[in-house]
């Protein structure tokens, strides 16, 4: 099981594709989502080879063996004024840089090639804290210079709107807040609700009509969890970590701070991705929930007003586990925003 310890002793857990049959290859750095840990991207670690790509994903703490956070911690995560909630998502973003600075060094990642990072849904909390720790003073000038090399691209996959800090429409409809279902049967609602398809409809997405997108009618029998093996989903999910230091996260006391952090690393006239020299793509399913295309469309808007250039990458036909069911699609989209 492979680590690599950071800062002050902090240790995380990451699986690795290995190295590409052609010497000259691209490599992604992946950090999942909520509950969802590295084993969820098994699949693409099997093509990746073949494909001049390396995949790496990050197991965040509390997951997979990597350092638990400290309690704490974890009373910032889920009762902490915003002031500590800052910072403390400060120093993961700095941890996280220090340790792809280590990947970097100890997998001897080639630096002439594309390196790209990836957060996969709430992911991007803390690949947006890492891009925006290019300015920390624990940072080390040569850290910094590796990663600036490195790091080409920044790619926002599937992430919702209240992750990026964007008010929800009216009348919205989200089962983690839905407390009219049993809080026992809640986690099995989500599970099916977030891994389903959804049907937008073709004239809703051609133009990108947040009003009436789909928000409770998922199409029956479409949920990728559901469809798994047991054996298959232990080996991609924790939800006792997700509970633990994740579901905090998408609650409204933590919007305001998650609006600053993507304005700094992605908006404001000098962002943080403009200061590494990254190039950013959005790419996300057009079959996922309703939030993950409110929020790739309001980005969209956002960044035409800010006059920066993000790159939208929409995927026909494809719910929010891309990667676990069309892997050879996953392995596609990604090279297409290395090229």
């Amino acid at each position: 099981m492979p680590t690599a310890t950071v800062g002050n002793g902090i240790t995380f857990h990451y699986t690795d594709s290995g190295l590409p049959v052609e010497s000259d290859y691209f490599t992604v750095i992946i950090v999942h989502g909520h509950s969802f840990s590295s084993g969820l991207f098994q699949k693409l670690s099997l093509l990746a080879p073949s494909q001049s790509l390396r995949v790496i994903c990050i197991d965040r703490r509390e997951y997979n063996g990597s350092t638990p956070f400290t309690l704490e911690e974890l009373q910032i995560i889920n009762q902490g004024s915003e002031e500590e909630r800052s910072a403390l998502l400060t120093e993961q973003g700095l941890l996280l840089a220090l340790l792809i600075d280590d990947l970097i060094q100890t997998l001897s990642l080639p630096l002439q090639n594309y390196g790209a990072i990836s957060g996969w849904s709430l992911g991007n909390v803390f690949t947006v804290a890492m891009i925006n720790a290019i300015d920390h003073p624990e940072l080390p000038r040569e850290s910094k210079g590796r990663l600036k090399a490195f790091l080409r691209t920044y790619i926002i996959w599937d992430t919702v709107s209240q992750l990026l800090g964007i008010e929800s429409p009216p009348g919205f409809y989200f089962p983690f807040w839905d407390y009219d279902i049993p809080e026992e049967e809640r986690g099995a609602v989500i599970k099916t609700y977030i891994s389903s398809h959804f049907n937008h409809g073709a004239d809703v997405l051609a133009l990108c009509d947040t009003s009436r997108l789909n928000h409770r009618h998922a199409t029956p029998g479409t949920s990728t969890i559901d469809r798994m093996t047991e054996e298959e989903l232990q080996s991609v999910v924790d939800f006792q970590a997700g509970a633990k230091c994740d579901t905090a996260i998408l609650e409204p006391s933590y919007y305001k701070l998650h609006y600053e952090s993507v304005q700094k690393a992605l908006l404001d006239e000098d962002s943080n991705t403009s200061k590494w020299g990254m190039t950013v793509w959005n790419i996300y399913g057009e079959n996922g929930c309703w939030n993950i295309l409110h929020g790739s469309w309001a980005l969209k808007e956002k960044s035409l007003q800010a006059n920066k250039k993000i790159n939208f990458k929409p995927v026909k036909g494809k719910n929010h586990f891309l990667m676990w069911e069309d892997p050879e699609c996953t392995i596609t989209v990604l090279k297409d925003c290395l090229v």
